[in-house]
This record gives structure tokens, C-alpha cells and sequence, in this order.
């Protein structure tokens, strides 16, 4: 199964190429966080910012995305829920202004948002977003400016990852430099809480998806494992496969920032995982990406969190979620978005771009921390044509949040 790169390289003699922004963001120390934007022709604005005012922002962000979402859940078209929105909204915009307030060189801050600014109108905007693993923040979440009440629920015009192609990688993770990917093979492994996939999957009623599953399960070397301990042994056999280049290992079920639960005998903390993972690297410098599809998978804890995967060589990326999301909407996401890279030729990052925008709002719990390079090239001797137009955040959501 080959893994492509697509070019995305801009070039700024052609009129037709989108903008491309870069940002970098690096902890100075505890205190102090280094912002550096860069643009295709070569300019650059370096400033710095603080670290905790940052952090309060981001986290207020997951706060109100919460409140939001389970408020959309009960009620959609409720007042309070439109309020919730509001909350996040704002939320959003004041994590965007703590990025431009500098605690030193301001005017470096002034101009690097005033050049964003200029650019907000343009559809083809990208904004590569290349951060320690330890600000794990939902950049995507940033909002320029609050909407007029007017159009408050169209959500299109607000947050950056609906607006924009915003890209969000760390430093040090493998796969991580655009355009760099060859052709390579992947294999992929996933385990998940056996009574979440028997509620989720019996929920479908569409044979398209159902069609679609069984598919999918056939790149998963044909079978979906319920125990962590299967999963692992099909991650080591993937790394002991000298073609593959890339593993991909899913996990479905019930999850905290540092936990993840496939039944009450079954829990792997953040760190364990980490520690399995390492014990089986590949000689073959093969890389993993996690897509952990449980609550707050994206979030920061207390503890080793499963974003700080994330510092460790080896891993290409992760896909977690900033907040809680019910079990039959994570479900469906993740066939989607499988659907979209395995078997429709879509980069990770236009995936999630997709999935964001046609399953608003609760698709905002989604976060994608990997290159906007790796991309799973569509095999052609495959065509499968699956329209799933369907809006997963209406209709059967919940099922045990």
C-alpha cells in the first residue's frame, strides 16, 4: 500500500499559487514562548510571547468547545446553545489576539498580524503551524474576528481551520518536511472497545458504509482487535516489515488525556504506551501515526499526556480530540476519514479539512497534529465511490458521550 507525497510547494511568480504562511512556535522556558512567522518571499517577524497567558487561552478554548458541543447534542437549536457558541467564539478570538501580544518586540507582533490580516480574505491562505510538542494548543481554533450577530451560526467564517488550510506539526516528528515523502508502503493496525463498535457499527443503516467498513477492515490486515495487547503485536509485526515505511495504529473507545480504555480490565496509560511503542521501533527508520478516537485524546493533562507521544522519535503524528465527542459520531468520523486517505487519495490534512466542514460543529473536537506532506496514494486498480453527505453532528449522536 503506497504513501505519496503531494507537492504543495508555492511558488511566488505564479499568480494562481495559494499563500503560504509559516509559523514556528518554540518554549523559551517556562515562561516565555518564541513566535516566528515566515512567508513565501522570504520575510519574517520574530517576537515573544507569554507562556501562560497562552496556555489559559487554550485552555479556555477547550473549556468552551466543550460546552458547546454537549449543548449541541442536547438541544441544537436552543438559545443556550447559541450562547455556548458566543462563549467559543470569543474564546477563539482571544487565544488569536494572545498570539499577537508580545511581551517583547510588539511591533514585530503588529506587523506579522497586520501581513495576516491583508491575506484573510484569500480562499488558498495555508498557515503551516511547526510547534514544540509541549504547545499542543488548538491552534486551529483561532478566531480573527467575531462575527456580526447576523451571522453568528455560520460557522465557515469563523474558525481558522474552516476559513483556511492550517497545517499543525511538531518539531522533531518524522515525515515532517513538505514535499519529502517518496513513494512508501504502510500497514496499519486498530483495537477498539468491543461495546462501542458493536453499539456504533449496528447504528449504521446506509449499505454504503457498511460496504465501506467492511473495506476498511481489510486494510487493517483484515481484522479489528479488541485488546491492547493485540494491537501492539500488530504494530510490531508492521515494524518488522521491511517495506513499510509508515504504521498507522487506531484506537477506539473511551479515553482521558492520559488514558484510554478499551474495557474496565483493558486500560493503557499514555506513558505505557510510549514505553511499548519504544520497544519495538523499526530498524527500518519506520514511523507511527496515532489516531486515538477517544475524549480529550488531544488534550493536555496532569500526567505523561498522549500528546507528549509526540516528543518521542518514531512518531510521525497524531489525531486526538480536544473535547468529549459521543461514541456513533467518532465512529463514523473515523470510517470517513479512513475512507478519505486510504481509499480516496486525500493528504491527512485535506481529509480533516473535508470532514471538518461537512460535519460541523461537533468535527471541531478534532485535532490533527501531523505533515501536511504524507498522503496515502489512492490504488488504482480500486474504485470505490462513496458518497457520505450525510451531516454526522444531526440526527443519532447519543450514544454515550
Amino acid at each position: 500500500m503506497p504513501i505519496e507525497t503531494q507537492d504543495k510547494s508555492t511558488d511566488s511568480a505564479d499568480n494562481d499559487a495559494p499563500v503560504h504562511l509559516r509559523v514556528q512556535v518554540r518554549k523559551v522556558n517556562s515562561d516565555i514562548v518564541s513566535i516566528e512567522w515566515f512567508d513565501e518571499h522570504g520575510g519574517d517577524e520574530t517576537y515573544q510571547i507569554d507562556a501562560g497567558q497562552l496556555d489559559q487561552a487554550a485552555n479556555d478554548v477547550r473549556l468552551k468547545l466543550d460546552y458547546y458541543i454537549q449543548a449541541y447534542i442536547v438541544a441544537p437549536a436552543d438559545a443556550h446553545t447559541e450562547e455556548r457558541l458566543r462563549e467559543l467564539i470569543t474564546a477563539g478570538h482571544d487565544l488569536f489576539l494572545t498570539l499577537f501580544t508580545a511581551t517583547r518586540d510588539q511591533v514585530n507582533a503588529e506587523a506579522a498580524k497586520d501581513r495576516y490580516l491583508s491575506l484573510v480574505g484569500n480562499e488558498d491562505l495555508a498557515i503551516e503551524f511547526k510547534v514544540d510538542p509541549a504547545l499542543a494548543h488548538p491552534w486551529t481554533l483561532c478566531v480573527p474576528e467575531v462575527p456580526d450577530p447576523a451571522t453568528l451560526l455560520d460557522l465557515t467564517r469563523v474558525f481558522w481551520c474552516i476559513r483556511h488550510h492550517v497545517a499543525v506539526s511538531t518539531f522533531g516528528a518524522g515525515l515532517g518536511s513538505r514535499g519529502a515523502l517518496s513513494t512508501m508502503e504502510y500497514r496499519a493496525a486498530a483495537a477498539m472497545d468491543r461495546v462501542v463498535y458493536d453499539a456504533a457499527s449496528t447504528s449504521i443503516a446506509e449499505t454504503r458504509e457498511s460496504v465501506l467498513l467492511d473495506t476498511l477492515k481489510e486494510r487493517f490486515g483484515g481484522t479489528f482487535a479488541f485488546t491492547f495487547d493485540d494491537l501492539l503485536a500488530g504494530l510490531k509485526r508492521a515494524a518488522e516489515d521491511t517495506q513499510a515505511r509508515l504504521r498507522i495504529a487506531y484506537l477506539l473507545g473511551h479515553a482521558s488525556g492520559d488514558r484510554f480504555r478499551l474495557s474496565d480490565d483493558d486500560v493503557l496509560s499514555a506513558s505505557t504506551f510510549a514505553v511499548r511503542l519504544n520497544s519495538f521501533r523499526s530498524i527500518h527508520r519506520q514511523q507511527t501515526l496515532l489516531f486515538l478516537n477517544g475524549c480529550d485524546t488531544a488534550a493536555e493533562a496532569d500526567r505523561f499526556a498522549f500528546t507528549d507521544l509526540l516528543k518521542y522519535p518514531g512518531i510521525a503524528g497524531l489525531i486526538g480530540t480536544e473535547v468529549r465527542v459521543p461514541d456513533r459520531f467518532a465512529f463514523r468520523f473515523a470510517l470517513a476519514f479512513f475512507y478519505e486517505v486510504m481509499l480516496n487519495g486525500k493528504s491527512f490534512r485535506e481529509a480533516m479539512d473535508d470532514l471538518r466542514r461537512r460535519h460541523l460543529p461537533v468535527s471541531l473536537a478534532y485535532a490533527l497534529y501531523a505533515s501536511d506532506a504524507i498522503c496515502i496514494a489512492k490504488s488504482d486498480s480500486e474504485e470505490i465511490l462513496v458518497e457520505l453527505a450525510v451531516n454526522f453532528s444531526e440526527g443519532r449522536l447519543t450514544c454515550a458521550p
